[in-house]
C-alpha cells in the first residue's frame, strides 16, 4: 500500500508539475529561511556554553550608588579584589582576573612587526576555570612564568607559518621578550575575545602604570568558581559588602556566566534578538505551511473523484487522510533536501550579513534536533488540513461532481494571518532602518567626517609631540589634537570630583576625558560659555572644561572661573562645551569633565582636507615611518569606528529586511493559492457573469475586490502588532526618532499593491476564460 501511495504521489507531482513546483518552492524557501535563522539562534545561545565548569563560574560585578543618579552597574573591578576574595571566602574554589590589557602592543618576530590589541592578562588558574583546548603546550603551566605567552591558533599561524611556535621568542614594545609556551584554540562563540594571554602578576606592572594595588581603579574583570552544590546567592550575600571599606556605597554581586551574554546586568543582552528571530523563523515556516494548505485545497477539485473512487472501493477516511498526509511529508522531505542545498549556497552571504561563521557541516545534537523538528512540523502541519478536508469528501457527491468547498473562513483567516505578519515585518524593517538612519545622520555635537585617528604604542607615544608637529605640517592636515579616548567612546568615570560649594558628603559620578590642545576645534565642538584650552595662557595647564549636563548638575549660575578639582588636582572651569553624545544613543548624556593632560592623550586625531585624503594619508605614513621606523602605523577613520558601534543593530536591520521580503514573497504565494481556489469555485459564476455581458475588467475587479478587503483586514491587524513590538525595541534608545506615519502608510500601500499583483494573474486568467467551456457541464 505504501508503494502504491508513493507511486500516486509521484504521478500527481508530474501531472500537475507547475502547481507542484510552486508548492515545493514555497516550502523550500520557508524551510531554508528557518534553517538559517535557527543556525544563528543556536550560535547565539551557545556563547560560552562550552566551558566544563560553566555552572560554577560567575562574573563579579559592582553596583555603585551616586547622589541624584541611577545606580551604576559595572563588570569592572579593582585589581586587589581577586586575591582578597580568595583569602577570605573558602567556598570560592578559584578567583581569576581574566581581563583585557586595554592597550596596543607592538610585536616583533624576526624581522616582522605586528600591532596587537586583543591581549589579555590572566591569573595562573585561568585555564583550570575556563575550558580552552590546547593545540600545543600546557596553558596552565605556561602561566606559571611571567615571561611566557600563550597564543591562539590563528595568531600562531600568522607569526610562525609552517613551523612549531613552541619555544619561539616574541619581543613586545622593543623591550620585553616572551617565549611561546602554549597555543590554544579559541572558539568564535565566547565573550573572551583574546588573541594572546600573558600572566597577570608582574606583567600588569609592566604595561599598566597604576598597577594592580589601587582599590579605586576599576580596570579589571574578575571571575569566581564556586564549589559544586553551593547556591551562588548565599556566597553573593556574603561578599556583598566586602568592598565598602575601599569603595563607598558599592556592593558586589555575582552573575552566572551562563546568563552573561544573553541577559547581562543591564538587561540589554542578546536574548531580545534571539527571541525575535526565533519567532521570525517559526512564523516564516508557518507562512510556508499555510501556503501549502491553500494551494492543496485550491486544487481539491482535481483529486475529488480519486477520493470518491477510493472510498467506494472500501477505503476508510483514515486511509485517505494518511495518504494525503504522507504526500505532504514526502513534499516536506524533498523541500528540506532542496532547502539544505539552498542553505549551503547562501551560507557565505548569510555569514557576511550576520557577522557569524556558521556552517551546516558542523552538526551537533541541537542542530540535528532542530532540523528534524523543522521537517516533521512542516510535513505534518502543512498536510493536516488538506488531509482532513480531502478525506471528508462523500463519494456519492464527488462522483456526481458536487464536492464541497470546505471552510472559506478558515482559508481566509490563514491568508489574513500571513499578510498581517508580512505587514508587521515590513513596518518593523522600515522603523529599524529609519532609526539607523537617524543615528547615522543625527548631529552628535561633534564632527566625525574626514577625521583620522592614529593609535600610539609604548614606543611611538614617546615621539607623540614630534609626530603631531610633523603631521600637522602636512598641507592636507587642517588641524590636530590628541586624547585618551574617542569622543564617542568615553567610558572612564570617577567620583573624585570637587567644586566650590559642593556638599562634601555628596558622592557624584562624572565621566572624564584627557586631551591635548585644540581638541574642541579638531572635532568641531561648540562652546556655549567661556573658551577652550589655549597654549597662550600658562594657567590652562590646571584648567577644566565641562559639558552642559555637568553645569546643570553643579547648578551654579557663574561657573566660568569657579574653583574645580579632580583627584585633588586644583584648577578652575574655563569653559562649558555644548552637550555631545560621548556614548551610543542608548545612553543619556551624563556629566563630563575634560582635563588638559597631554601625557595621557595617546590617540592622535587629524582632521583632513576632504579634497586630498589619499595623498595626505600617503604623506602621513611616510612621516610616521621616518620618525617611528620600528613600529607600523595604525590608523582608523573616525566615522568608520563610529559606525562600528551600531554594527549589531545594522545587522539586525539587514536581516529583518531580507526575511521580511521572503515573508512577503511567501505570503503572495498564499494569495495566489486562494485566488486559484476562488477561480476553481467561482468558474460557474464567472461564466454566467460573462454570458450576461460582463467584460474582462469587470471580472478582474470582482475577484480583486474579494481579496483586497482581506488584505485591509490584515493591515488593521499588522499595524498595531508592529507598533507594539517596535515601540519596545525603540525603548532601548534614549534618543530616537520615533515611529512616524511614513512606515505604516508605505507598508499598507505596498501590501495592497502586492496583493493586487499576486491576484492579478488568476483574475486575468479567469476573466479571459470562455463562458461556453465553463458552463458546458453546469
Amino acid at each position: 500500500m505504501l508503494k502504491n501511495y508513493f507511486i500516486i504521489a509521484i504521478r500527481n507531482f508530474l501531472r500537475q508539475w507547475s502547481f507542484s513546483l510552486l508548492n515545493l518552492a514555497g516550502l523550500t524557501v520557508g524551510m531554508a529561511s528557518s534553517v538559517l535563522i535557527i543556525l544563528w539562534v543556536i550560535d547565539e545561545w551557545s556563547i560560552d556554553k562550552f566551558h566544563e565548569n560553566l555552572d560554577h563560574i560567575f562574573r563579579v560585578y559592582e553596583k555603585q550608588e551616586y547622589a541624584g543618579q541611577d545606580p551604576l552597574l559595572v563588570y569592572n573591578t579593582p585589581g586587589p579584589l581577586a586575591p582578597e576574595l580568595a583569602d577570605n571566602f573558602p567556598e570560592i574554589r578559584h578567583v581569576v582576573r581574566f581581563t583585557p590589557l586595554w592597550r596596543q602592543l607592538v610585536f616583533r618576530s624576526g624581522d616582522r612587526l605586528f600591532q596587537e590589541t586583543n591581549g589579555y592578562l590572566a591569573d595562573q588558574m585561568a585555564f583550570e576555570m575556563f575550558t580552552f583546548v590546547a593545540e600545543a603546550g600546557d596553558p596552565v603551566a605556561a602561566l606559571g612564568s611571567p615571561d611566557n605567552i600563550i597564543l591562539t591558533k590563528e595568531l600562531a599561524d600568522k607569526y610562525f607559518p609552517g613551523e612549531s611556535p613552541l619555544g619561539q621568542t616574541i619581543t613586545v614594545d622593543n623591550e620585553y621578550q616572551y617565549t611561546v609556551a602554549a597555543v590554544v584554540y579559541k572558539p568564535a562563540n565566547t565573550h573572551l575575545n583574546f588573541d594572546f594571554i600573558i600572566r597577570f602578576e608582574t606583567n600588569i606592572e609592566r604595561f599598566w602604570s597604576q598597577g594592580s594595588s589601587n582599590w579605586n581603579s576599576n580596570s579589571f574583570f574578575t571571575y569566581v568558581q564556586l564549589d559544586p552544590g553551593l547556591d551562588y546567592r548565599e556566597t553573593e550575600e556574603k561578599i556583598k559588602d566586602f568592598i565598602v571599606d575601599h569603595q563607598e556605597q558599592t556592593s558586589l554581586y555575582l552573575e552566572p556566566l551562563s546568563r552573561s551574554y544573553l541577559y547581562n546586568i543591564w538587561g540589554t543582552g542578546a536574548i531580545h534578538n534571539v527571541r525575535i528571530f526565533t519567532a521570525v523563523a517559526f512564523l516564516v515556516l508557518l507562512i510556508a505551511c499555510i501556503n501549502f494548505m491553500n494551494l492543496s485545497t485550491a486544487r481539491s477539485a482535481r483529486r475529488a473523484k480519486e477520493v470518491g473512487l477510493r472510498k467506494v472501493s472500501g477505503g476508510t477516511r483514515f486511509q485517505v487522510a494518511a495518504q494525503f498526509l504522507g504526500e505532504s511529508v514526502l513534499f516536506a522531505i524533498a523541500a528540506f533536501i532542496l532547502a539544505m542545498v539552498l542553505v549551503e549556497l547562501l551560507m557565505p552571504w548569510f555569514n557576511e550579513l550576520s557577522g557569524k561563521v556558521l556552517s551546516v557541516r558542523i552538526l551537533s545534537v541541537p542542530i540535528l534536533f532542530s532540523f528534524l523538528m523543522i521537517m516533521v512540523f512542516t510535513g505534518l502541519f502543512s498536510g493536516s488540513y488538506p488531509a482532513l478536508f480531502l478525506s471528508s469528501f462523500m463519494p456519492v457527491e464527488v462522483l456526481k461532481g458536487k464536492q464541497k468547498s470546505g471552510s472559506k473562513s478558515f482559508r481566509r483567516a490563514l491568508v489574513v494571518f500571513q499578510f498581517s505578519l508580512s505587514v508587521a515585518l515590513m513596518i518593523s524593517t522600515m522603523v529599524i532602518r529609519k532609526q539607523m538612519d537617524y543615528i547615522q545622520n543625527k548631529h552628535l555635537g561633534f564632527q566625525k567626517e574626514h577625521i583620522v585617528t592614529l593609535h600610539t604604542s609604548a614606543g611611538s607615544v614617546r615621539h607623540k609631540d614630534l609626530l603631531r608637529k610633523e603631521l600637522q605640517d602636512i598641507p592636507g592636515v587642517m588641524i590636530s589634537s590628541a586624547s585618551n579616548n574617542l569622543p564617542s567612546r568615553i567610558g572612564n568615570s570617577t567620583y573624585g570630583i570637587n567644586w566650590e560649594g559642593k556638599d562634601p558628603d555628596q558622592r557624584v559620578l562624572f565621566n572624564f576625558l584627557h586631551t591635548d590642545f585644540d581638541f574642541v576645534e579638531t572635532f568641531g565642538m561648540e562652546m556655549v560659555a567661556g573658551r577652550s584650552f589655549s597654549r597662550e595662557i600658562a594657567t590652562d595647564s590646571s584648567a577644566y572644561l565641562i559639558n552642559e549636563e555637568a553645569a546643570r548638575f553643579i547648578g551654579n549660575e557663574n561657573m566660568i572661573g569657579m574653583p574645580f578639582s579632580m583627584w585633588g588636582n586644583e584648577g578652575v572651569i574655563i569653559g562649558i562645551v555644548r552637550n555631545f553624545h560621548f556614548q551610543d544613543l542608548k545612553h543619556n548624556i551624563n556629566p563630563l569633565v575634560i582635563r588638559l593632560s597631554p601625557p595621557d592623550a595617546t590617540l592622535i586625531h587629524l582632521r583632513l582636507h576632504p579634497d586630498a585624503i589619499a595623498s595626505t594619508m600617503d604623506e602621513i605614513e611616510n612621516r610616521w615611518d621616518r620618525i617611528c621606523p620600528d613600529e607600523p602605523v595604525d590608523y582608523r577613520f573616525f566615522d568608520q569606528q563610529f559606525d562600528h558601534m551600531y554594527r549589531s543593530e545594522q545587522r539586525m536591520s539587514r536581516l529583518f529586511l531580507w526575511f521580511s521580503v521572503l515573508a512577503v514573497v511567501i505570503s503572495c504565494l498564499g494569495l495566489f493559492g486562494l485566488a486559484s481556489y476562488m477561480a476553481e469555485q467561482k468558474r460557474g459564476e464567472i461564466g454566467v457573469r460573462k454570458a450576461f455581458g460582463a467584460g474582462t475588467l469587470d471580472v478582474m475587479l470582482f475577484m480583486i475586490r474579494e481579496f483586497t478587503k482581506w488584505v485591509v483586514v490584515s493591515i488593521f491587524i499588522g499595524v498595531p502588532l508592529a507598533w507594539y513590538f517596535m515601540d519596545r525595541w525603540l525603548a532601548n534608545f534614549v534618543f530616537r526618532e520615533g515611529h512616524g506615519p511614513f512606515p505604516y502608510i508605505i507598508a499598507s500601500a505596498a501590501a495592497i499593491g502586492i496583493a493586487i499583483l499576486a491576484v492579478g494573474y488568476q483574475a486575468l486568467k479567469a476573466a479571459l476564460s470562455n463562458p461556453v467551456d465553463t458552463l458546458r457541464y453546469e
